[in-house]
């Protein structure tokens, strides 16, 4: 859009100058004829001179008539003017004048032709180009050296030529004025004009060779009024002013020309509300046709002329591509020996509209740059822009429409068997505001094609991402800086944040009650983009990275962002955890469409129990690779440095993956997989955890251990007979002393259920329970174990075990349906299908419940009431 703004301004400049040149030409006035003149003779020569100077010289061929009351009549008159340095030369002819010696007037009601800058006095220079006018009714008014006419004025000056409604040329001040309804037109440089046969003194537009787009090229200039004032080299244009060049078209209040010595265009200069337009239409068009300008009810009305019609008047609709600017002063600076616009500064306000694309019912895509002063930067033989600078109060906002890659993201999350698969791409409607704020910014183009290469802000820059479905959030970016990259369309391909990143995506309209926005920083952010669409397709954050929603929180070294698949993966010592768990993993990865995540590689996590969860985690906590309830890291809770230990609840997992549901609180383990609660520890190739139940289960083939207390002094005596009682087994020292006494309790089964409430594991399918010398065997097994709050931390009180139970010890064995294990007291009984107990002597024996011990031979035999205790002992031979 500057480019095709600054070209426009170029042309309007040339058109003035040439136009303000012509009428210096034509401002030659009428020499008063002295009266002592002989009327008779046949020819006539006047010169007047000021300090050996001649200022002008009028003559010609011979004296018509003296009139009544001293009028003198004269044909074929040229009045040369010197000015009063004598450094120019322009020359008015006409066929006949009037002078009046009263007066000192000299005039002319028939054509005048006035020649600017003609071939230099003697002595003197002219690197000026040539300019032609023709005009009629001049009169030349002795009283300030002027020459007036209000009659219709046509010049011609090179490829410039226009009209006007009368003009005023002061001889003695050098400045020429055009009164009104100026009209000026511009031939483009690159087509090929005929001049040979065109009469170098007419001021009848050039007519061009035959060459495509010719009217395409052409440049209107229309003006009120227009002023030249040859010792400041100036042109005053008052408005409307209005420029026009095929599909370009410029709108002012006012505007200035400035020219060197040579009268070169050097600056332009226009004020007062200055508004520029392009389409995408290159076809010809005359002054207001083909031309999509939005009036507004202060705009300037379209001047008189040549060529105006009521098409000029007359509002087009937008054009599928169209640009738009405004801004209160534009100030173009050119190259004098070429002509060509080097720089364009535009103030106050500056305001740039682009609408791409639209039409059979689609929405366009629009773009608006606000900045308090724009400049751009030109090189090349056709004033290509080379670099620009948006600063104060910057504002680029981009309203697309494009087809999105990415599914919806769901905020709160879906139950995990929502996710059957990765997520598709999948192509719907999106249209969305993209606003970027800062101080200051540049850019950059491309020096073939004139396409934007690259922008980026001075400082803090602020981008907000609105879409128009209110069922999305929006999205605000800030960075220390960015840098956006385009393709050869101008396209965004690229977005660079640096200096520290921030990235709030509020939550959608519809969104569960409770959810808040979703926030993300880094020291750097890479985000690539499809240049057709517009629509996001990757982001990289690196460099301390972090990531809050909610109670969730995320930190790693880096994050990778895939749209297709909503995705955020972790790397770099990722963390994630919220307010009843926390995961370490080589890498993690946050489905955020989902509210899934993934552990993949040496995951270590924590789940907290009540207690715990209430308090505050740490961002930076690590669980030590294979510690059990005495060396959790202290950093798990932020508690003064206190450690999780059986009380709390907490459990701790090691795995090789780890798939996680945020809603349901459910966490699945893969690999080689190890939890730990307390001196409670499992081991199995999978296991899940339900956070909402507190809950472990695993149907993989699984591993715990346990410690079981004490269960009293080993008693001697003879079968049957207890010698447990007595001062051993009682006292105030018989808890510490049971205490140190604990001893490991192993089980081993195909699927295991553990429920925190109620402190039960259940083990199904070929349960293997072994603890000190006793081994136990069962299709199930449940095993209870004493309160959190029991002094010293939970330990396993009592288990029961049903279907094909059979325990052995060494020296006895024992078969059942049903046993019952009371730990404290190292009790086993077992009942139910005639139990049987049996020892390496080959005794026997058998009753309606078997009660026995672990650390001693003991056996308690209960017959019942409808059958006998049976026992049967081998005597020796």
């Amino acid at each position: 859009m500057a480019g095709t703004v600054a070209a426009t301004l170029l042309v309007v400049v040339a058109a003035y100058r040439f136009r303000s040149s012509r009428q210096d030409r034509s401002l030659p006035a009428r020499a008063a004829l002295p009266g002592n003149v002989n009327q008779q003779l046949s020819g006539y020569t006047f010169t007047r001179s000021e300090g050996g100077r001649r200022i002008f010289t009028v003559r010609a061929v011979r004296t018509v008539a003296l009139k009544q009351g001293g009028t003198t009549e004269l044909e074929d008159v040229v009045l040369d003017v010197f000015g009063r340095e004598g450094d120019r030369h322009d020359v008015l002819r006409t066929g006949l004048a009037e002078y009046n010696p009263q007066s000192g007037n000299f005039s002319s009601r028939g054509s005048v032709e006035i020649e600017l800058n003609a071939d230099p006095p003697p002595g003197g220079s002219n690197g000026r180009q040539p300019a032609y006018l023709e005009t009629s009714n001049v009169t030349f008014r002795q009283q300030g050296s002027l020459v007036v006419s209000d009659a219709p004025v046509r010049f011609r000056a090179g490829p410039v030529s226009g009209s006007a409604l009368g003009m005023t040329y002061a001889t003695k001040d050098g400045w020429v004025e055009l009164e009104k309804d100026v009209r000026v037109e511009l031939q483009p440089a690159a087509q090929n004009v005929t001049l040979a046969a065109h009469d170098p003194k007419s001021t009848t537009p050039f007519k061009a060779t035959a060459g495509p787009g010719l009217e395409a090229g052409v440049v209107w200039l229309t003006a009120q009024r227009l002023r030249y004032d040859k010792d400041s080299r100036e042109v005053a244009l008052r408005g409307p002013v209005e420029l026009t060049q095929g599909n370009r078209r410029i709108v002012a209040g006012r505007g200035t020309v400035f020219l060197d010595s040579r009268n070169r265009l050097t600056e332009m200069l226009l004020c007062d509300e200055v508004r520029a337009f392009e389409t995408a239409d290159r076809s010809s068009a005359s002054p207001g046709e083909g031309v999509a300008i939005r009036y507004s009810a202060s705009s300037r009305p379209t001047p008189s002329g040549p060529g105006s019609s009521p098409e000029m008047q007359r509002e087009r609709g937008p054009l599928p591509e169209a640009l738009e600017a405004s801004a209160q002063r534009a100030r173009g600076i050119f190259d004098p020996a070429s002509g060509q616009l080097r720089k364009l500064v535009a103030e106050g306000g500056f305001q740039a509209d682009s609408r791409r694309g639209g039409g059979d019912r689609k929405q366009p895509s629009v773009s608006r740059l606000e900045a308090e002063q724009f400049e751009m930067t030109f090189e090349g033989v056709h004033s290509e822009p080379r670099s620009g600078v948006a600063s104060g109060n910057v504002r680029l906002s981009v309203n697309s429409s494009a087809a999105s890659v990415a599914p919806k993201a769901v905020r709160g999350g879906r139950p995990p068997e929502a996710k059957t698969a990765r997520a598709t791409v999948k192509v719907q409607p999106a249209t969305q505001t993209e606003t970027m704020t800062a101080a200051e910014m540049t850019f950059d183009f491309r020096a073939v094609g004139r396409s934007l290469k690259r922008a980026q802000t001075v400082g803090a820059g602020k981008l907000v991402l609105v879409p128009q479905n209110p069922a999305q959030g929006a999205q605000t970016i800030t960075a220390g800086q960015f840098v956006m990259a385009f393709d050869d369309r101008s396209r965004l391909e690229t977005l660079s944040g640096l200096s520290g990143t921030r990235s709030v995506s509020d939550p959608p309209a519809g969104a569960p009650p409770g959810v808040g926005p979703r926030e993300t920083s880094s020291e750097r952010l890479e985000a690539a983009f499809d240049p057709p669409t517009g629509a996001l397709v990757a982001a990289l954050q690196s460099g301390n990275f972090q990531f809050s929603d909610g109670e969730q929180k995320a930190s790693a070294e880096q994050a990778e962002y895939s749209s297709p698949t909503q995705a955020l993966t972790l790397t770099g010592h990722p963390k994630v955890w919220d307010t009843v768990t926390r995961v370490n993993a080589e890498r993690v990865l946050l489905h955020l469409d989902t509210d899934t995540a993934e552990g993949i590689g040496k995951v270590q996590s924590t789940h907290f129990g009540a207690e715990t969860a209430s308090r505050p985690v740490q961002a930076g906590a690590g669980l030590k690779p294979g510690a059990t309830s005495g060396s959790v890291s202290s950093g798990g809770v932020k508690s003064g440095g206190a450690t999780p230990n059986a009380a709390t609840g907490t459990t701790n997992v090691l795995a090789d993956r780890m798939l996680a549901t945020r809603p349901g609180q459910w966490v699945h383990y893969e690999g080689h997989v190890r939890a730990w609660q307390g001196a409670d520890v499992v081991e199995a190739t999978s296991l899940d955890y339900n956070g909402k139940e507190r809950r472990l289960s695993s149907g993989s083939g699984v591993v715990t251990s346990h410690l079981a207390p004490a269960s009293g002094i080993p008693a001697t005596g003879i079968l049957g007979r207890s010698t447990l009682s007595g001062p051993a087994s009682s006292g105030p020292g018989a808890a510490s002393r049971k205490k140190e006494q604990s001893h490991p309790l192993t089980v081993r089964a195909d699927h295991l259920d553990f429920f925190d409430e109620g402190r039960k594991a259940s083990y199904r399918g070929h349960v293997e329970l072994e603890t000190e010398s006793t081994k136990l065997r069962a299709d199930r097994l449940d095993v209870y174990f004493q309160a959190e709050s029991a002094p010293g931390g939970s330990e396993v009180e009592r288990a029961v075990a049903d279907g094909h139970v059979r325990v052995t010890q060494p020296g006895r064995r024992a078969t059942g349906d049903h046993l019952e294990y009371e730990a404290a007291a190292g009790r086993i009984v077992m009942k139910g299908g005639s139990p049987a107990l049996y020892d390496e002597a080959r005794s026997f024996t058998t009753g309606q419940r078997l009660t026995f011990f672990i650390h001693d031979d003991k056996l308690l035999v209960d017959g019942g009431e409808k059958s006998r205790a049976l026992s049967e002992y081998r005597m020796p031979q």
